[in-house]
């Protein structure tokens, strides 16, 4: 067994794990905010009572079984030696086992529910502690859960009016798509501590996109309905004063050397002096939705096949690990990206692709679909929410539980951090 399922019964229509807290856009148009860590714990109790189940916890809530394993991986190689018995690794299977397809009824004291009001919104983000609301009308946003007061929410702050499909934001920039336009936001001010956020000037794209992504830091993608990527890098132009000390940073000399390349003369200014996004145009994109998290990315074409690769922050593409790896899937939505694989999401279900390559993990068309990639705590769960209810489910993609035979060294969380290292190690005998 390689994944565990929990379902939330209940008319959802879009889900977000963050800061201990399991937030919830009902059908009903209300927001629910559930103290995952507290439900966690009353349903998955310590053998002697005294809080979490400590096997829930590292799969759960914070995920410390897999970043217990890498120490494991790096420190304390001979510890590793015990997964090869079976004695051993029979026992946590078992337990694993226990847990698995629990149904979750929280209790009044573990949730908090607020009314958004008379304008209907499908999708939420998070983002400093507050959480974005995107409609057919517009964008807005309230405060609440940790950072706030507890058990209560903030007014409702309009940001943009127009119809969103989708919302990304990163340091001091808001990125919103819409049918005609993808409008550029500067965030002046914003803090997880206060409620009010301080808005800039707004700059505006005029192409239509339905995905917005990041690669690094300053690199936006925008892909469009025709399978077309647009990247937008930010860069700054420094005084004479700081070139020479630029010029020594290999990470700007490469956003320089990305410039001057695939440059295609459009820019947004931001309200940061001598600093713009700028539209580059490399091969990679031309005839992709692209799909991207760190190290790895996943491009969908219009043929419908599915292709991941290897590629840096020059983004150029590495001829090894998963860039051979391309499937043909007709019914292929979009792709999430996690440090165990990725998702394939489909008009009829939700795939898959780790270690021992593709599973099934949904067989209704969903709702939406969640990954964590950047999470520090919830990297190693999926949230798909249903017609009925939402599954929070578990990729256990740790070496000691999955058959030597079927593992796959290119995919999953190895390969994204580890891939030099494991690779020696398993040459020398390895799980």
């Amino acid at each position: 067994m390689q994944f565990l399922k929990l379902k939330l019964p209940g008319a959802y229509l879009d889900a977000f794990l963050y800061r201990g807290h399991l937030y919830l856009l009902t059908e009903e148009n209300t927001l629910q905010v559930l103290d995952w860590n507290r439900l966690i714990e009353r349903v998955f109790p310590a053998p002697d009572r005294s809080g979490i189940d400590p096997l829930a916890a590292m799969i759960w809530t914070n995920n410390s079984l897999a970043h217990k394993h890498r120490n494991l991986i790096d420190k304390h190689r001979n510890l590793i030696d015990w997964t090869q018995y079976d004695e051993f690794k029979n026992m946590p299977l078992k337990n694993l086992q226990r847990m698995n397809d629990t149904v979750l009824y929280p209790e009044e004291n573990e949730c908090n529910e607020f009314d958004l009001g008379p304008e209907r919104f499908h999708t939420l983000e998070l983002y400093h502690s507050h959480v974005w609301l995107l409609g057919e009308k517009g964008v807005s946003y309230v405060k609440t859960g940790p950072g706030h007061v507890k058990g209560k929410c903030s007014n409702i702050y309009r940001v943009l009016d127009d119809c969103a499909y989708s919302l990304g934001a990163r340091s001091d920039m808001l990125w919103v798509t819409s049918p005609d336009l993808v409008h550029v936001i500067s965030i002046r001010d914003i803090s997880p501590r206060r409620v009010k956020v301080e808005f800039g000037e707004e700059n505006s794209l005029s192409i239509s996109a339905n995905h917005i992504g990041w690669h690094w830091e300053d690199a936006v993608m925008t892909s469009d309905f025709d399978f077309h990527t647009s990247i937008w890098m930010r860069v700054s132009r420094q005084n004479v004063s700081a070139q020479k000390v630029m010029d020594a940073d290999p990470v700007y000399t490469n956003r320089e050397q990305i410039l001057e390349e695939y440059s295609t003369g459009k820019e947004v200014p931001t309200e940061t002096k001598n600093a713009s996004f700028y539209e580059i145009a490399p091969d990679i994109g031309k005839s992709q939705r692209l799909y991207c998290s760190r190290e790895r990315a996943v491009g969908v074409s219009p043929d419908h096949s599915v292709q991941a690769f290897n590629w840096g922050f020059d983004l150029k593409t590495e001829q090894n690990g998963l860039s051979n790896y391309t499937i043909s899937n007709p019914n292929v939505e979009r792709v999430l990206i996690g440090t165990f694989g990725w998702i394939i999401e489909e008009t009829s279900g939700v795939l898959l692709i780790d270690k021992i390559k593709k599973r099934r993990l949904y067989n209704k068309e969903p709702t939406q679909v969640r990954t964590f990639p950047s999470a520090h705590w919830y990297e190693n769960l999926v949230l798909i929410v249903g017609d009925e209810d939402i599954e929070v489910i578990a990729i256990l993609d740790y070496d000691f539980l999955i058959p030597k035979k079927l593992q796959d060294v290119n995919i999953g969380r190895k390969s994204e951090y580890f891939l030099d290292s494991y690779r020696q190690y398993s040459a020398g005998g390895g799980f």
